[in-house]
C-alpha cells in the first residue's frame, strides 16, 4: 500500500490487537459457528464437552487452592484451541465479506486486474483494508462492535494502529484515526514477526537476527559442551532461528557471513573475549558428512532454496491469492519465468526472483499431451538447449506427434541432429493423454523439496575446495556410522580431515617453529592417524 501515492481514492490499513483472544471467546458463539458451517451435531457436542469439562486450580503461596469451572474461553497450549479460534475468526471474515459484496465496504485493489483485499486474518493477527472515507470507517466500527457482542472478543484500541496511503491528506488521516479510536502511525513495523517494509539498508532491517543469535550463543558459552553438543545446538537451534525470515526475504550475503562467523566461533570453542583457532573454513564444514564436512547449513544457499519454494508455489497454485496479486502487479501479460523485476518492486518480489534462478536450474517439463509445452523455450529435454534449432512453423511438442500418438520421426530428423532425435525418441509417451506438468528434476519423485533445492543452490554458489586430503566417501560414512560415542566420531573426523592440532599442523600454520622429524611427516596421513586414534580405545 506504500506505493499508492497518486489517485483520488486513498486507502487505510487497520492492524487490530485482540485483548485476551483465547480467554474471552464465548462457547455459544463457537457452537453457532460450527453449526452454521455444517459440522455434525455429535461432533459439535464432543467439542463442547472438551471445553466444558475443564477445571482450573490456582497456586496461592505455593499451595493449590480450589477448582474453578470456566464458562467461556479456550485453553492456552491446547492443540485444539488454535483450530477452534480460526473457526470463530471465520465469523468475522464472513461479516466483512458480506459488507464488501453489498458495496458498503471497499477493499484495497493495488492495481488493475489485482484481487480486491479487504482483510487478512492469521489467528489473532488481523489486518483490515478499506477506503479512507468516514463511511468505510463507520462500517468497520459497526463490524467490529457486532463481532465483539457475538463472540465475546474485545479489540484493544490502545494497541491497534492505522496506516494510510500517501495520497491521503494529513488532516483526513488524523480525523479517520480519531473516528476509529486507534493510533495513527506512518507504517506498521512488523506483521507475523516479519518486517512489513524493508528499506535501503537490508542489513539494518534484519539485524535483529544477529542480535538474537548472539544472545543465544552467549548463554550457551557458559556451559560445558562437547563438540557433539555444540554440533546439535548449531544445527537444531542456532541455524533454525533465521529460517522463518528466510522463507519470505533474501538475507544479505554479508549478514549470512556474520551469522556463519558467530556459529563458527561457537563451534571451535571461542567467545567474545577470546577468538578460537578455526582449523577449517566454514564453507568446508557446510559440506555433507559423506563428502567430508559436518553437514552445517550454508545459510545463503538455504535461503535461496526456501525462496525457490515460493516460486514453486506460484507454478503449482496459480489461483492462490498471493500468486494472483503478484501476477497482477509484476507480470500481468507474461509468465512467471519471463517476469522482470519491474519499477519500484517490493523486497519480497526481489527475493522471489533470486529463488527463481535456483528453480530454473532444477525444474523440468514432463510431457503429456504436449499441448502446453513450448519446444524452444521450455526445459522438457534434459541437458539440451533446443532454442538454437528454432523453426517458426512448429511451436508445441504436440506438433512433433503423429495422430497415432507416436513421434514424427521425419519431422524430428528435419529439425534436430541425430543425437537429439535419439534422446527425444527415448522419452516415454503415454497412451492415455494427460496434461503437461512441471516436475522437480532434482528429486526422483519429481516433487519439490527444500532439501533437494538446497543442494542445487549450494552447487550454484559454492565451489568445492580441493585443499587437504580427500578420503573416499566410504571412509567418511564409516566414521559417522561407527557404533562409538559422538565425540569419538568427531575426533576421528578431525583426524581424517587433518585438522587435529598435531605438531605438523602447528608448524604448517606457523604457530610453532620446532622442526619435525621425517618419520612424523611420513606418518601424518589420515589413514595412519585414524588407525592410531582408534587404537587408543
Amino acid at each position: 500500500m506504500h506505493n499508492l501515492r497518486t489517485g483520488q481514492e486513498g486507502f487505510l490499513a487497520l492492524k487490530l490487537d485482540i485483548s485476551k483472544a483465547y480467554d474471552r471467546l464465548e462457547w455459544h458463539f463457537l457452537r453457532s459457528i460450527m453449526t452454521r458451517m455444517g459440522f455434525d451435531s455429535d461432533w459439535i457436542d464432543l467439542i463442547m464437552v472438551c471445553l466444558s469439562s475443564v477445571r482450573y486450580s490456582f497456586l496461592i503461596n505455593g499451595e493449590p487452592q480450589g477448582l474453578v469451572t470456566p464458562s467461556r474461553g479456550l485453553r492456552q497450549g491446547d492443540p485444539l484451541s488454535p483450530y477452534l479460534f480460526i473457526l470463530c475468526a471465520e465469523g468475522l471474515s464472513a461479516l466483512i465479506s458480506q459488507f464488501v459484496s453489498n458495496g458498503h465496504l471497499h477493499g484495497l485493489q493495488v492495481c488493475d486486474g489485482a484481487p480486491t483485499i479487504s482483510h487478512l486474518l492469521f489467528a489473532d493477527d488481523s489486518l483490515l483494508y478499506a477506503q479512507a472515507t468516514p463511511q468505510d470507517c463507520l462500517i468497520i466500527k459497526y463490524i467490529l462492535e457486532t463481532y465483539e457482542r457475538a463472540s465475546g472478543q474485545q479489540i484493544n484500541l490502545q494497541k491497534s494502529s492505522v496506516v494510510f496511503s500517501s495520497n491521503v491528506s494529513p488532516q483526513l488521516k488524523q480525523s479517520m484515526a480519531q473516528l476509529l479510536g486507534v493510533e495513527l502511525v506512518s507504517q506498521h513495523d512488523k506483521y507475523l514477526g516479519l518486517p512489513m517494509h524493508v528499506g535501503r539498508s537490508k542489513t539494518e532491517a534484519f539485524a535483529y537476527l544477529k542480535d538474537r543469535l548472539t544472545k543465544k550463543l552467549t548463554g550457551w558459552r557458559s556451559k560445558l559442551l562437547s563438540s557433539a553438543g555444540r554440533e546439535v545446538l548449531i544445527k537444531v537451534v542456532a541455524q533454525a532461528m533465521p529460517l522463518y525470515t528466510m522463507n519470505c526475504y533474501l538475507l544479505p550475503q554479508s549478514l549470512c557471513q556474520e551469522l556463519h562467523q558467530l556459529c563458527a566461533q561457537f563451534w571451535w570453542g571461542g567467545n567474545k573475549d577470546k577468538r578460537a583457532l578455526h582449523w577449517r573454513a566454514w564453507d568446508a564444514l557446510c559440506k555433507p558428512k559423506h563428502l567430508g564436512g559436518m553437514g552445517f547449513r550454508h545459510l545463503f544457499a538455504f535461503n535461496l532454496a526456501m525462496l525457490a519454494k515460493q516460486g514453486w508455489r506460484f507454478i503449482q497454485n496459480p489461483n492462490s491469492l498471493v500468486c494472483r496479486l503478484f501476477k497482477a502487479i509484476y507480470f500481468p501479460t507474461t509468465s512467471f519465468w519471463n517476469a522482470e523485476i519491474g519499477l519500484s518492486p517490493s523486497y519480497a518480489w526481489r527475493s522471489i526472483l533470486h529463488g527463481r534462478d535456483v528453480l530454473c536450474s532444477g525444474i523440468r517439463r514432463h510431457v503429456g499431451d504436449g499441448c502446453t509445452t513450448n519446444i524452444w523455450t521450455d526445459p522438457w529435454l534434459q541437458g539440451e538447449n533446443l532454442s538454437q534449432y528454432y523453426r517458426p512453423h512448429v511451436q508445441l511438442v504436440s506438433d512433433l506427434f503423429h495422430h497415432q500418438g507416436s513421434w514424427n520421426l521425419d519431422l524430428l530428423r528435419e529439425l534436430f541432429p541425430i543425437d537429439v532425435v535419439n534422446k527425444i525418441r527415448a522419452l516415454p509417451l503415454s497412451l492415455n493423454s494427460y496434461a503437461d506438468r512441471w516436475i522437480w528434476g532434482a528429486d526422483k519423485h519429481g516433487l519439490f523439496t527444500v532439501k533437494s533445492a538446497y543442494h542445487v543452490a549450494r552447487s550454484l554458489i559454492l565451489t568445492e575446495d580441493s585443499d587437504g586430503p580427500n578420503p573416499s566417501a566410504s571412509l567418511w560414512n564409516g566414521i559417522w556410522t561407527a557404533q562409538v560415542p559422538s565425540k569419538v566420531k568427531i575426533c576421528a573426523w578431525k583426524a581424517c580431515a587433518n585438522i587435529l592440532p598435531t605438531r605438523s599442523r602447528l608448524v604448517k600454520g606457523e604457530l610453532i617453529l620446532i622442526p619435525i622429524a621425517r618419520f612424523v611427516k611420513r606418518r601424518s596421513s589420515p589413514h595412519y592417524m585414524l588407525a592410531r586414534l582408534f587404537g587408543c580405545f
